[in-house]
């Protein structure tokens, strides 16, 4: 392991806001309008609302177990067994995201720029990148994150901004016509997407200021749902229902409208080119946290001596769907996963650490 207590408050909320603005943006619009309709924006605001919740319950769980991550001492909650099985749970659920997660970027990848190139070898690449970075550790990540982060959110600000004389509000009604068993299922849908906040389970004890982590993390949340709930709106707003359920990759579609004067036309390259940053950040930090639960489920003193194992495990799983339609479908069983472990894992383990007296930090 690396040595804890490496990383700030401010990376943390970098990193989140990354993870939950990232790659399942790109095809978030499409899934909402097929499940809710225009009432997308509704069951994103829902899921954020309950996501906020269970941060609360993350993080004070967490900070019951300083420097111990999830998988470390879910053994002294739920018992050596019961807590190995919890903490396997969630490490499949982290390894499961990348794998998923490095299938999509590849996938828009190809269709938007590089349409001849193999995707085994855009995938190699890629692994081979995150591979290097994730054995640097989560520091070299976190500074990563800080330093293009404040860019891509700008970038993600001007794309919306850039087609505003496109965007018609009557493409948003009705409102709340939506059944309620729709309604529900979209919820679900937002809820484990924004499920990816479980990742401070393994990230907490690597914070050099856990107290803080609170309102970080629920500032990184809100953050994450407005520009989620945007982008919705902007591109339902833009292409409306029927015409967004139809794309493949609707912001795509709505970057390739942005117009910057005479001189600047078809900025997809570029926000492409940026958005490879968002992929690449999102898939090291989830790769690391496969990693290190895989290192401290099997005992190992070293993560490093799985890193190369659980690369190829990901390479191997991400080239498992034959086609788009393929992953779309393994998209939508990481939906009932994600919901699981957003909404269960985080009560349930709060739960039985409530009989449990935690330990002392100094922090």
């Amino acid at each position: 392991m690396i040595k804890r207590g490496t990383i700030s408050p401010r990376q943390i909320f970098f990193i989140l806001t990354m993870l939950l603005t990232g790659i399942y943006i790109l095809i978030l619009p499409r899934h909402l309008v097929l499940v809710a309709g225009v009432d997308g924006w509704f069951v994103l605001l829902a899921g954020g609302l309950v996501s906020a919740i269970m941060l609360f319950f993350i993080n004070r769980v967490s900070r019951k177990f300083p420097g111990k991550t999830v998988v470390e001492f879910a053994p002294l909650v739920l018992g050596s067994f019961l807590g190995r099985i919890f903490g396997a749970f969630l490490v499949i659920y982290y390894t499961f995201l990348a794998a998923v997660s490095l299938r999509i970027f590849a996938e828009m990848l190809k269709s938007a720029l590089l349409p001849d190139t193999p995707r085994g070898l855009v995938l190699t690449v890629l692994i081979v990148l995150v591979a290097w970075i994730v054995q640097n550790g989560l520091e070299d990540i976190a500074r990563f994150t800080e330093l293009l982060s404040p860019l891509i959110l700008l970038l993600l600000v001007l794309v919306l901004l850039g087609n505003l004389n496109h965007m018609d509000l009557i493409r948003l009604r009705p409102v709340l016509q939506t059944p309620p068993l729709d309604l529900l299922e979209g919820v679900i849908s937002s809820l484990s997407y924004f499920g990816v906040i479980i990742v401070l389970l393994m990230l907490y004890p690597y914070v050099n200021a856990p107290k803080k982590l609170t309102t970080t993390s629920l500032v990184a949340l809100f953050f994450a749902v407005s520009i989620t709930v945007a982008f919705f709106l902007g591109t339902v707003a833009t292409f409306g229902v029927y015409e967004t359920g139809r794309m493949a990759w609707p912001v795509i579609e709505l970057v390739k409208m942005e117009r910057i004067g005479e001189l600047l036309e078809r900025l997809e390259a570029f926000f492409l080119s940026l958005w490879l940053s968002i992929a690449f950040i999102n898939v090291s930090v989830l790769s690391f946290c496969a990693i290190s639960g895989w290192t401290q489920l099997l005992k190992l003193k070293n993560y490093r001596k799985l890193t190369l194992i659980i690369m190829g495990l990901l390479l191997v799983l991400s080239l498992w769907p034959k086609d788009l339609l393929a992953l779309l479908g393994l998209y939508k069983i990481n939906f009932i996963y994600g919901f699981v472990v957003t909404l269960v894992v985080p009560l349930f383990i709060m739960v039985v650490s409530l009989f449990h007296k935690g330990e002392k930090t100094n922090a």
